[in-house]
């Protein structure tokens, strides 16, 4: 079990930090962009992005769950090479035909979602996103099924360098606008595109099994009907927000989404990374039950603070890094977080459906989270805007979350410790409440900020969130990351019992 643990910390702290360094530069290139881009121009670069990603969940036919099932449970190292390779060469060629169909019709679609064709021809160039980000998907899938965390890190590291290069030099100096987004997005993909073609031919072959497509295609096509559900649970808002409001509050919206996905690089994503094919491994053990429940704490915790972190400083950092034209997005990150920890935990508790084939249930649960947000973002969006548009979020995602509960019993209930989870959500939302009673002045309200981060940690040890032996174990970890770090500056180090 030590194993598992520590490989899984390893990981996920190289996972963690290309995601991590991402977004630092993402946030480093937040005062370019929103002083070289109107509110109108960053929500039509997230509209056309956001149709692209569209035509790939229905049309592009990834496999990358059935990749990590089937290639996790092979017998061999031959069957192994023949799923990935199987799945490499049906999404490229269902990929090429989702690009042609999308070029072609790039008038139609830009005068639906966007209200203009004058921005067709930006579209036609980001179907090719179709091609170039399939290739690179399956590429980094490899890597990971390989768990060659470090390269992962590396290409990671040399994709974030070329984007920010081309987005820099076209935005700033070319003065491109939202043009140069798209053209250094497609270089900066083509790019990586070219070496995970690479990678996967030299590792998987050319094969091809129809018995390998067969299972493929039926444990994937419920996840493609669940990823339309999830893609219009997370993209349809920048529609409605277009519709009933303006595309100034879609780029307003996709700001503060910008901030709230950093819970996506902090904390998920590094996590995701690993746990997609270790909790197929944990189910092996005499004590899987036990492992998920103390895994679950763990990411909820991490979520939680995270979260809390988020919802407190956002809006400050807004205020000093974008122009004021998008200062309302600030305001918007803590509704947005609430919703998107209660996905992610959703997402944790879904194994019973990914382990029993049951991926049909995912597609009815995604399907359930769309319905209850469009009657949100219809009720709420014209009456008070962005705040309604997230506020709807919240609802769907605990719908979701209550349906995945419930179905899964049947199926593998995991027994995850609900009870504790409520109170830490309580917990960190009455936290955040508190700093609306804080001044206006900075330098007492990032004090004050961080005393309520601190009180949370507290709350944590004082309420029943956690048992005895995990706070004597998160203690013992604290104790040994200080004495590294005292090691190195020569200070006094503590008793690790």
């Amino acid at each position: 079990m030590q194993n598992i643990y520590k490989k899984a910390i390893n990981h996920t702290v190289l996972y963690g930090a290309s995601g991590i360094l991402r977004k630092i530069v993402g946030f480093l290139m937040l005062p370019i962009y929103t002083r070289y881009l109107t509110p109108e121009h960053y929500g039509v670069a997230e509209l056309i992005m956001m149709v692209v990603v569209l035509v790939e969940v229905f049309l592009a036919m990834r496999m990358g769950q059935a990749i990590f099932r089937f290639y996790c449970l092979a017998e061999d190292d031959n069957e192994k090479r023949s799923v990935m390779s199987t799945a490499f060469f049906v999404t490229i060629v269902t990929s090429t035909i989702a690009c042609i169909c999308l070029a072609l019709n790039a008038d139609h679609a830009t005068a639906f979602f966007l209200g203009d064709t004058k921005y067709a021809d930006l579209l036609q160039l980001g179907a090719i996103l179709l091609i170039t980000q399939a290739l690179e998907e399956y590429g980094f899938i490899y890597i990971r099924v390989h768990q060659r965390a470090l390269l992962f890190f590396i290409l990671s590291v040399i994709k974030l360098c070329i984007s920010v290069s081309l987005n820099i030099y076209f935005i700033v100096f070319l003065d491109l606008s939202v043009n140069g987004i798209i053209y250094s997005a497609c270089i900066a993909s083509g790019t990586m595109a070219v070496f995970a073609t690479g990678y996967c031919l030299y590792y998987s072959g050319f094969r091809f099994s129809m018995q390998q497509l067969k299972q493929l295609f039926l444990f994937s096509y419920p996840l493609w009907l669940a990823a339309g559900g999830a893609f219009y649970s997370e993209s349809s808002v920048k529609y409605f927000l277009r519709v009933f409001s303006s595309l100034e509050d879609v780029g307003i919206f996709a700001l503060a989404a910008q901030f709230a996905s950093l819970l996506f690089v902090l904390v998920w994503s590094p996590f995701v990374t690993t746990w997609q094919g270790m909790r197929y491994e944990i189910y092996e053990m005499p004590n899987a039950k036990e492992v998920y429940r103390k895994i679950f704490l763990a990411v909820a915790l991490l979520l939680s603070v995270a979260g809390l972190g988020l919802s407190l400083f956002s809006d400050t950092v807004i205020r000093l890094m974008a122009d004021e034209a998008f200062w309302d997005a600030g305001k918007v990150v803590p509704i947005m977080t609430l919703a998107i920890i209660l996905r992610y935990i959703a997402q944790f508790n879904n194994f019973g459906f990914l382990l029993k084939k049951k991926t049909g249930m995912l597609a009815k649960a995604a399907y359930l989270n769309a319905v209850i947000i469009t009657i949100g973002f219809v009720v709420f969006i014209p009456v008070i805007g962005l705040y309604g548009a997230a506020v709807a979020l919240i609802f769907g995602s605990l719908a979701q979350l209550t349906w995945i509960e419930i179905r899964s019993k049947s199926l593998y209930y995991m027994e995850l410790p609900w009870f504790r989870f409520f109170v830490m959500t309580i917990s960190w939302v009455a936290c955040y409440c508190l700093s609306y009673l804080l001044p206006e002045q900075l330098l007492i309200g990032i004090i004050g900020r961080l005393a309520i981060v601190l009180l949370f940690l507290i709350l944590v040890f004082v309420l029943p969130i956690l048992s005895k032996e995990e706070k004597q174990q998160i203690l013992v970890y604290a104790k040994k990351a200080y004495n590294k770090i005292s090691k190195k500056l020569g200070m006094k180090q503590l008793k690790v019992s």
